[in-house]
């Protein structure tokens, strides 16, 4: 999935609604509709998402949701803890160079 991809189904996760409409994700990515629409229809065609009515999608395969906000969540930490690893190596740096 690229970029784009990950963005619209983290959008669907992040809803409290199993089925999530196309407004709502457009809402939340703050997007023009032709822009949801193209990677809708991407999404559709890998039969990640499925139409259940008009104007809402749901996920297609069975606890999709969860593992899509889990990885989110490892992600975040992951990149948090890389950011203080830096943080660590600058500073460690800093206090080297100024010995």
């Amino acid at each position: 999935m690229s970029k784009q991809d990950k963005k619209f189904v983290l959008a669907m996760a992040q809803s409290s609604n199993e089925r999530v409409t196309i407004k709502e994700i457009r809402e939340k990515l703050n997007q023009p509709s032709n822009f949801i629409a193209n990677y809708r229809r991407r999404l559709l065609d890998d039969e990640i998402i499925k139409a259940t009515n008009y104007g809402e999608v749901a996920f297609t395969l069975p606890f999709f949701k969860e593992y899509i906000l889990q990885q989110y969540r490892f992600e975040q930490e992951w990149t948090t803890k890389k950011a203080r690893i830096r943080i660590t190596r600058v500073l460690a740096l800093f206090i080297y160079s100024t010995n």
